[in-house]
């Protein structure tokens, strides 16, 4: 969806929505690498709505943005 995202001209920004208290790693390196090089294109704000830890965190510390609601918990 990322890259779908980038080669539509008509989409002017990614929001990634996160929820993830962590778990499996398998392929959060290869996300996380492609979200990273997705905001020199586009701009990629990592929502995170309840909870970020582990390779939830890892995807959105990648984004250029990170924001975050009162009640979520990063790390």
């Amino acid at each position: 969806d990322v890259q779908v995202a980038l080669d539509d001209p008509s989409i002017s920004g990614i929001a990634l929505v996160i929820d993830s208290p962590g778990g499996e790693v398998n392929g959060v390196g290869e996300f996380a690498k492609a979200v990273y090089e997705a905001r020199g294109v586009k701009p990629v704000t990592a929502f995170v709505s309840g909870m970020a830890a582990s390779g939830g965190y890892w995807i959105a510390a990648a984004a250029n943005e990170i924001v975050v609601s009162d009640e979520s918990l990063l790390g």
